[in-house]
């Protein structure tokens, strides 16, 4: 049986480098894997993306590959897991199977994602946020991104990191995939971008599988094989 397709949603600020050594991992492992990047990051407002921009540019990277039977595991990290869920309406495996068509979306692995059903709408500011006139950033990002990286390798990765606009992005989130599909989320116990609670009460609401590790926020770059591994195993191998 073919390996699923591997679609690597990143988060807000973050870009697809990001994703960079986990994904050659799993194209080493014979994955098909491709980046749905986000399209407001590296805009500033006005007339920037919005949230719904972000979803149907991440549509445009899944549908393609289902309208080909392909069978695909959304990997979304941080805001990546909203969004990358709400990308996949009418897309599911169970979906597609139940209406005699091939492929579809058949599970989602969450990475300290953040959550939401549909119907709720993102808040304008967060207080992690840090407004400099029509640019977000993160406030404080070598404490709250990058605490347990060396700080050669944090101050690296922060200049890799690009703004979100500082208004205009947030909307309602309409669709929750994970409603239709499995999933497996990754609870990192040193976030301190989105707590431990936070990230338990998301992956509840959802159902999800639980994995957990020792990682702050940006798991992806200092758990690397952790990541690779419950992507294996939820792609249905035994390790």
């Amino acid at each position: 049986m073919a390996k699923p397709t591997l679609v690597l949603v990143p988060g807000i600020w973050e870009g697809t480098s990001v994703f960079d050594v986990v994904a050659n991992s799993l194209r080493a492992h014979g994955y098909d894997t491709v980046y749905a990047p986000l399209a407001s990051t590296g805009h500033a407002s006005p007339g920037n993306p919005t949230l719904l921009d972000d979803v149907q540019h991440i549509r445009n990277v899944i549908k393609p590959l289902v309208e080909e039977d392909k069978e695909v595991i959304v990997v979304g990290h941080s805001a990546g897991g909203a969004l990358g869920a709400a990308a996949t309406k009418d897309l599911s495996l169970k979906e597609r199977t139940e209406a005699g068509k091939g492929g579809g979306v058949k599970k989602f692995v969450f990475l300290s994602a953040g959550l939401a059903p549909a119907g709720w709408r993102h808040p304008d500011i967060l207080d992690f946020y840090d407004i400099q006139g029509g640019e977000q950033h993160c406030k404080d990002p070598m404490n709250l991104l990058f605490n347990d990286l060396p700080p050669d390798v944090a101050e690296s990765w922060l200049k890799k990191m690009q703004c979100q606009p500082a208004t205009g992005w947030a909307d309602v989130v309409e669709h929750a995939g994970w409603q239709d599909a499995p999933s497996v989320y990754l609870i990192c116990e040193n976030d301190k971008v989105l707590s431990v609670g936070l990230q338990e009460r998301v992956s509840a609401m959802a159902g999800c599988e639980i994995e957990r590790c020792e990682s702050g926020h940006m798991v992806i770059l200092t758990m690397p094989e952790k990541v690779v591994e419950i992507v294996r195993r939820a792609a249905g191998e035994v390790l």
